[in-house]
């Protein structure tokens, strides 16, 4: 998986990522972003996690790393069947380098190697305005219609709107077994998803080598079984829902809502924010529980690429779920 391509700027190499790129890479972010990351972030996204890897890389003939083109490809579900998506990230050219074709070049390659029938079947992710109008005129990128919506509900007011229900919340350290059979619950009612298992939310939430989450579930008092649960990470006194999976058919979400915003409420936390997808079931439950959608604070638009062998793009829109557990922004 090589390719050698010669502009008027000279010849490059477009090839795999390998460990050993990785203090290059790591300067290459410094160059692109004015700021350093972590080393630690940079192996728990892309060596530490339970899937396969996509990075591609443009290589100068002084074997300086000039353009990356890749993200996390997830393991996910289209109507039950297992498939790969890619949400893309750490997407990234040398400053020096702009503007000479070399990362239309890596990503066009990036394509061609890990988007083909049998390995990944879309690109999805949350730039900002700037970055998605440059995919979208020279890449492909193409908006989401329902389009991610900002949520934000007072806890008081969700707390309120607490039903009577035999089931209440368990905080969660480490996801098991239970987790797993949620996930096969949940897969009719979530047609097209990465698969929110107890391995993705282990590595997502409790190997995160920055931040804290908290896991929370939904179960009754003597049942092995949960009926739900909701991720939560905290900032100055505010929180946010950063991921959450429950059956539709079940349709508790009401009192996992409520039961969230009480806890958070005895404990000082005045707000409780979200981002969901503007057509989903979950965004109509989380209004009809006392959230209020609001301008989306991000600027991030919800976009995808597409490919032949991808399903339909209207499909997609009225079926992809997503939550910020699959970015990287929280």
């Amino acid at each position: 998986m090589e390719r050698q391509v010669e502009t008027e700027a000279g010849k490059f190499i477009l090839r795999r990522y390998h460990e050993d790129d990785e203090k290059k890479v790591l300067e290459l972010w410094k160059f692109a972003f004015n700021h350093e990351m972590n080393p630690d972030l940079w192996r728990w996204k892309y060596l530490d996690n339970p899937y396969r890897q996509a990075l591609l890389l443009c290589e100068s003939e002084e074997k300086e790393i000039l353009a990356l083109y890749g993200g996390i490809p997830f393991k996910a579900s289209r109507d039950g069947k297992g498939v790969v998506i890619v949400q893309l990230m750490d997407i990234m050219s040398h400053p020096d380098f702009r503007g000479k074709g070399l990362f239309v070049r890596t990503g066009k390659a990036f394509y061609e190697f890990f988007c083909g029938e049998n390995s990944a079947e879309l690109l999805y992710g949350f730039p900002g305005k700037f970055h998605f109008d440059l995919g979208k005129r020279i890449m492909g990128y193409a908006p989401l219609e329902s389009r991610v919506v900002y949520l934000k509900g007072d806890t008081g007011v969700l707390a309120v709107k607490n039903r009577r229900s035999l089931l209440g919340i368990k905080r969660v350290e480490k996801p098991g077994e239970a987790f797993d059979r949620l996930w096969q619950r949940c897969t009719r009612d979530y047609p097209y998803a990465v698969v929110r298992n107890a391995e993705f939310l282990r590595w997502r939430f409790c190997r995160h080598p920055e931040k804290a989450y908290e896991i929370w579930c939904l179960k009754g008092m003597f049942s092995r079984e949960i009926q739900g649960y909701a991720v939560l990470s905290f900032k100055d006194g505010a929180a946010t829902l950063v991921d959450m999976l429950m059956p539709e058919s079940d349709r508790n979400y009401g009192v996992l809502f409520a039961k969230i915003g009480k806890m958070l409420r005895s404990r000082g936390v005045l707000s409780l924010e979200t981002w969901l997808p503007g057509g989903h079931f979950l965004n109509a439950s989380a209004l009809g529980a006392g959230f209020e959608e609001q301008d989306e604070p991000l600027g991030i638009i919800s976009t995808i690429k597409t490919f032949d062998h991808s399903p339909d793009a209207a499909w997609i829109n009225n079926n992809l779920y997503y939550t910020m557990a699959d970015a990287d922004l929280f």
